[in-house]
């Protein structure tokens, strides 16, 4: 697994206590919901943040991939299914997964 270092990004000091705070990027606010993310870490300790964060940005970067891969693979398949006359369905939305 690679391990990256992103500093103090998405991190946000609430109080004392810390939070992973992102965006949807542009490119995926028709298929992911959330809009902001925003999860309480639960923690007032810095390098506990970051290790959390990491693993929540790195669960965010994974669905955003599959996401990718969808969406090309959907329009891959739609301009094959236009070319022959076929209509296809439309994608649908990723439902919030953090509930």
């Amino acid at each position: 697994m690679k391990h990256f270092s992103l500093g103090s990004r998405f991190l946000m000091d609430r109080g004392g206590w810390w939070h992973y705070v992102r965006r949807v990027p542009a490119r995926f606010k028709d298929v992911d919901t959330r809009g902001l993310i925003q999860i309480a870490l639960r923690t007032q300790s810095l390098e506990l943040a970051m290790m959390r964060r990491n693993s929540l940005a790195e669960a965010d970067a994974a669905l955003w991939n599959s996401l990718a891969l969808q969406i090309e693979g959907t329009q891959r398949s739609r301009s094959r299914a236009g070319q022959a006359g076929v209509l296809m369905p439309e994608p649908q939305r990723c439902q919030n997964p953090q509930g």
